[in-house]
């Protein structure tokens, strides 16, 4: 899987950083909003991206996945 961080969507409400079992998340105090910090962390839980109030996060199959779903 793979986690994106949309920035501009962001709107600084720290959820993320709450729900977050591996601390995959930082808050940027300058910018307020948060920062994706270690996208290898992410255990696929989708903690963040359901509790995201400005929808910014999500969590994908990544290409290598999405080819061997084919297979099968």
């Amino acid at each position: 899987m793979v986690i994106h961080l949309n920035e501009k969507l962001c709107v600084g409400c720290q959820l993320c950083l709450e729900v977050c079992p591996t601390g995959c998340f930082e808050f940027d105090e300058q910018a307020k909003k948060a920062r994706l910090i270690l996208p290898l962390s992410c255990l696929d839980c989708k903690a963040c991206e359901l509790n995201c109030e400005g929808n910014a996060i999500k969590i994908e199959k990544s290409l290598f996945q999405n080819f061997f779903a084919q297979l099968i």
